[in-house]
């Protein structure tokens, strides 16, 4: 669970993404909006970008952001978090 601060309108250009790194199968969900469904494994952070869909499920105040990492062989973790890029115009 987090906390997005009530957001002030800008000209800027923001991109959220989705950080990731997990080992293995790993499904993502941000306020219950599926946000990723990554296979396998990663061998360091990947950055996906958030369809617009789950930008939109962004909203002010508590989010969620759930995670479940299935176990198929040798060792497991999961460490993921989002990420905004301001793109001034």
């Amino acid at each position: 669970m987090f906390t997005l601060a009530k957001e002030t309108p800008g000209t800027e250009e923001r991109t959220v993404t989705l950080r990731l790194h997990h080992d293995e199968d790993a499904e993502v969900f941000l306020n219950g909006v599926p946000v990723a469904r990554e296979p396998r494994w990663t061998t360091g952070y990947v950055e996906l970008p958030l369809s617009p869909e789950a930008v939109a499920a962004l909203r002010n105040g508590r989010n969620v952001l759930a995670i479940h990492c299935r176990q198929n062989n040798g060792g497991q973790y999961v460490d993921a978090g989002l990420v905004e890029y301001v793109h001034p115009r």
